[in-house]
């Protein structure tokens, strides 16, 4: 059963001038900060991060009041993303049954994310 269905797209230039989201604890996590400084993309790994987590909470049900810097989005070994939670939230028992599916996609001066929460 489908829980939720979020989407987010972002031009990724808009992207330059919000560099405060990468203030430690306020959007992302330390990791993630990390990776977004890394590399010559740096603006387009924010934009990624930044529409999966929107895509990811425009997915979860309205009664769910969590931070962003509560999620974090990981790649598998095959280079899949997939979304981590914090710890505390990471104990509800009910976010063992839930089947997240992520879709990012890169094109041009947009990305774009599409979440789906099954359970």
């Amino acid at each position: 059963m489908i829980l939720g269905i979020g989407t987010d797209i972002q031009v990724i230039d808009e992207m330059k001038n919000v560099s405060s989201l990468l203030y430690p604890g306020l959007m992302f996590s330390q990791s993630e900060i990390n990776y977004i400084c890394k590399g010559k993309n740096k603006i387009e790994r924010l934009a990624t991060l930044f529409s999966v987590k929107e895509a990811f909470f425009k997915a979860l049900p309205s009664s769910f009041k969590w931070a962003w810097i509560d999620v974090e989005l990981k790649k598998n070994i095959d280079g899949s993303p997939y979304l981590s939670f914090d710890k505390i939230i990471a104990e509800y028992p009910f976010i063992a049954n839930w089947n997240i599916n992520i879709s990012l996609s890169h094109s041009g001066h947009y990305v774009q994310s599409f979440v789906i929460i099954e359970v």
